[in-house]
């Protein structure tokens, strides 16, 4: 039986499309996985994406609230693919409610608030990556 990783996908422009597309061929492209990717939810502030999301990309839901979707109870792991200066705000409020988090670079726009993640991620025992 292969582990369900529900995902929620913040921002859904040129970088988030990718990643839904990836999470969506794998099933394709590894059949030997013992996971299962599953497009939750995705957050993108415009309405079209959020249509895009559901009804191109498979996503079983969308919203305008990114905060809603990194902390949803129904998630495992964040992917992060807004713009830069959203990076750490993502990451801090995905952290505190015990999500993995991926999120594309930078991780901000600043060194300090990649080593800010890195921090909150440290602190939150949860696994992280970067694009």
């Amino acid at each position: 039986m292969r582990k369900p990783i529900r995902i929620a996908v913040l921002g859904l422009g040129w970088m988030g499309q990718a990643h839904a597309r990836s999470a969506a061929r794998i099933p394709a492209l590894f059949p030997q996985r013992d996971f299962e990717p599953i497009l939750t939810v995705c957050a993108d502030t415009d309405p079209n994406r959020q249509h895009q999301a559901t009804a191109d990309f498979g996503f079983a839901r969308a919203t305008g609230n990114w905060e809603e979707a990194a902390t949803a109870a129904d998630v495992d792991a964040v992917w992060v693919t807004a713009p830069n200066m959203l990076h750490l705000p993502m990451i801090e409020a995905a952290t505190k409610a015990g999500k993995a988090v991926f999120s594309e670079k930078p991780i901000g726009g600043k060194p300090e608030q990649t080593l800010a993640a890195y921090k909150l991620a440290q602190a939150a025992n949860v696994k992280t990556g970067v694009g």
